[in-house]
């Protein structure tokens, strides 16, 4: 009787010890979808039950509401109403719309230029924005959409969360940064729910916060690449990658870019296939990478060693031959890479 009893006893602590085992164990939530011409992607990690339904409402409502902000293909959207505003009218902006275009606005001055959202015009006479085609401009209609953009043509009011365009043909294209915005909200809508362990990704542009494990173990994400491998180890952080490897048109056996330079207005011709910034501010890396692929290698370098920038660029040294630079910055997150 008194072996059975300690057993029981014996049987009864294994079960407890399994129940703190299983209390231990990460237990991941996935959510997926569509959203500005792409897919999201969310993984959390909790050791607390999850109301899935209730939080994929939350994730898409936000998104939505993203996109009637942010996107050119929503005739209603608050861009489309900015872009088709007269000039020398106030423009009420949204928090969020003011957000952005402050931040834009910081960035296209300290790349002189090289972040422009106001290349809308120059988007959509090369074929990369709502109309879609492959008809190669003339020096006249550059020159004409040339006129048309530049960041200085805009007057934003921080007191009044206002805007004024100093010309009617000015209008916004902020695909070179709302992504990134987007992934910030949605990491912003997470936490708002007590959810501080995930990894967000929307068409490629990444945010982490906490952990993978219980133990601490950092989310990893790999750069895509048509060479090695890079493995990044992220805490807490954002990455976000400009290239035009994907998205682009050959036309007369000639490629054409959809990045295109603000000060030429014709698709980049430089050295640089991708551009990777990892940062806290998703929004501020996607608006940094898109700078760094119109800079080019030296200059996109030395903008990062001289913001102390973590820049990842993949540089084509000959016709069959590329290679990573690396910033100083950038050493530090890349898994099992030694730094000081």
């Amino acid at each position: 009787m008194r072996a059975l009893t300690y057993i029981s006893i014996a049987v009864l602590i294994c079960f407890i010890f399994y129940g703190l085992e299983q209390r231990k164990k990460a237990e991941f939530y996935e959510f997926q979808g569509q959203t500005m011409g792409t897919f999201y992607h969310i993984k959390i990690r909790s050791q607390t039950k999850i109301d899935q339904k209730k939080l994929s409402q939350k994730i898409k409502q936000e998104l939505r509401k993203i996109n009637q902000q942010m996107s050119v293909f929503i005739p209603d959207s608050e861009i489309n109403q900015i872009n088709s505003t007269q000039k020398n009218k106030e423009i009420k902006l949204s928090p969020e719309m003011h957000l952005v275009l402050q931040t834009a606005q910081r960035i296209n001055k300290e790349t002189q230029g090289a972040f422009d959202p106001t290349i809308e015009p120059l988007i959509e006479l090369w074929g990369f924005g709502k109309n879609r085609h492959k008809k190669i401009p003339s020096s006249t209609e550059i020159k004409q959409a040339k006129e048309h953009s530049g960041f200085e043509k805009l007057y934003i009011n921080t007191q009044a969360n206002s805007l004024i365009k100093k010309q009617d043909e000015i209008t916004l294209n902020l695909s070179a940064i709302a992504k990134g915005y987007g992934v910030d909200r949605l990491a912003a809508c997470l936490k708002a729910e007590g959810i501080n362990n995930f990894i967000v990704e929307i068409g490629g542009e990444v945010k982490t916060s906490g952990t993978k494990t219980p133990q601490g173990q950092d989310w990893n994400i790999a750069i895509e690449s048509p060479i090695e491998k890079i493995i990044l180890n992220l805490k807490d952080n954002a990455v976000a990658t400009s290239g035009n490897y994907h998205n682009f048109y050959e036309k007369n056996g000639q490629k054409y870019g959809h990045t295109l330079s603000p000060q030429t207005g014709y698709p980049v011709n430089n050295e640089l296939v991708s551009a990777t910034v990892v940062a806290p501010s998703c929004m501020e890396a996607d608006a940094y990478a898109t700078a760094f692929m119109v800079m080019g290698e030296k200059k996109a370098l030395d903008f990062a060693k001289q913001h102390n920038l973590a820049v990842i660029l993949l540089s084509r040294k000959s016709e069959n031959e590329m290679e990573y630079i690396i910033s100083p910055q950038a050493q530090k997150v890349i898994k099992g890479q030694r730094y000081e």
